[in-house]
């Protein structure tokens, strides 16, 4: 790409509309929905995870919480190596202000330390929990609130004057993370002994939270036009369900105690919506089949993997996937089980990701993952 010389959306912007392939983002819409619904598929949709190379620098962490045009400008250059790798991947944006975004509406305070996203701070008392409790749905404008609100509507003013950006760059919903993730941040810690000491307690803020789950993203889907399709833009990828939530800190919950407490809210959240899908960092093999034997789960990512997956773990999770059609997305592959992977043995029903860095280098795994199929990529 040029050399962007101010960092500015507008220049971004005028660049996205004049190098967005429309036929080829529409092509990639209907593959991942025939993947995601374990329709016969040419070939799943592989993303490759490259960057921008560094002659066009982003805003840090405190600007982009700071300037609404800091925060459009790193949402756009994350859609770049998009369109410049021609992969899988969809472009998309949405107003990024971190893990506090549902907390904040309950009082926390977030603090960005560093340029790293901000962090919620837990509540510093039981008695404030209780009062949270007491207090049912709090202001959606308050905290991130009115923040996100005014952000998605400066997005929208900015796409309007570039017709191509404005249809094939959706806005998604914030981070909302998940009922059992807001609980955590708002009580800290503590949480998983109260389960046990103090168990109808959690299950009061569990309501609240889920509660405001429901609010803040009715709220938030009318203002930025989302169609409610049945396919949540989440990153640069698709998940099956109107809404995505997260569910991070439920790996450290037994499977009795999942099943029990965050599947339970999970589940009144996602069938509010009409089906969700679902994030988390980890294998959570202990209650992974619990999680996708729930109808109104419709898809799973298993977020950054580290290492700690094969083969194995894939095949059996793959089985499962195809028993209850919840679908697998972003599922990352290292560069030797890229190498390795048979797409006669995983036809449907889930959507790849390998790790690249660049773009000419994922113009090469593109090129690698052609060579395997049996029609053109």
């Amino acid at each position: 790409m040029k050399t962007i010389e101010r960092r500015d959306p507008r220049d971004l912007l005028e660049w996205l509309e004049e190098h967005i392939d429309g036929a080829h983002i529409e092509r990639t819409q209907a593959l991942w929905r025939d993947a995601l619904d374990f329709k016969p598929v040419p070939y799943l949709p592989l993303s490759t995870a490259c960057n921008v190379e560094a002659e066009c620098p982003g805003y840090t962490i405190p600007e982009i919480h700071e300037s609404m045009e800091a925060m459009l400008f790193n949402q756009l250059l994350a859609c770049v190596p998009v369109v410049l790798a021609g992969d899988s991947r969809l472009p998309m944006i949405r107003a990024n202000y971190g893990v506090g975004t549902i907390p904040s509406l309950f009082g926390c305070k977030c603090e960005i330390v560093g340029n790293n996203m901000p962090w919620a701070h837990p509540l510093e008392s039981k008695e404030q929990i209780k009062k949270v409790i007491s207090r049912g749905v709090p202001d959606l404008l308050g905290g991130y609130g009115a923040r996100i609100e005014q952000t998605h509507a400066y997005y929208k003013e900015m796409l309007a004057d570039y017709p191509k950006c404005r249809k094939y760059i959706p806005i998604h919903h914030s981070d909302v993370q998940g009922p059992f993730d807001v609980a955590h941040l708002i009580w800290g810690n503590e949480i998983y002994y109260e389960l046990y000491d103090e168990p109808e307690l959690v299950h009061a803020l569990l309501e609240v939270v889920s509660d405001t789950l429901i609010a803040f993203l009715d709220r938030e889907l009318t203002r930025i036009g989302s169609r409610r399709d049945g396919y949540c833009p989440r990153g640069n990828d698709l998940f099956k369900g109107n809404v995505t939530l997260c569910d991070d800190t439920s790996v450290n919950l037994s499977r009795e105690m999942y099943v029990e407490t965050s599947l339970v809210y999970n589940r009144k959240v996602a069938q509010h919506f009409g089906g969700a899908g679902l994030h988390f960092c980890g294998r959570a093999d202990h209650w992974l089949e619990d999680l996708m034997e729930e109808e109104s789960i419709q898809s799973v990512n298993f977020g950054y993997m580290d290492g700690r997956f094969d083969m194995a773990f894939l095949r059996k999770a793959y089985a499962i996937a195809c028993r209850t059609k919840t679908p697998l997305v972003r599922y990352n592959l290292t560069d030797e089980e890229f190498s390795a992977f048979e797409p006669s043995e995983f036809p449907t029903g889930m959507t790849l990701v390998v790790e690249a860095g660049t773009a000419a280098r994922a113009k090469e795994y593109i090129a690698q993952y052609a060579a395997k199929q049996t029609a053109e990529y």
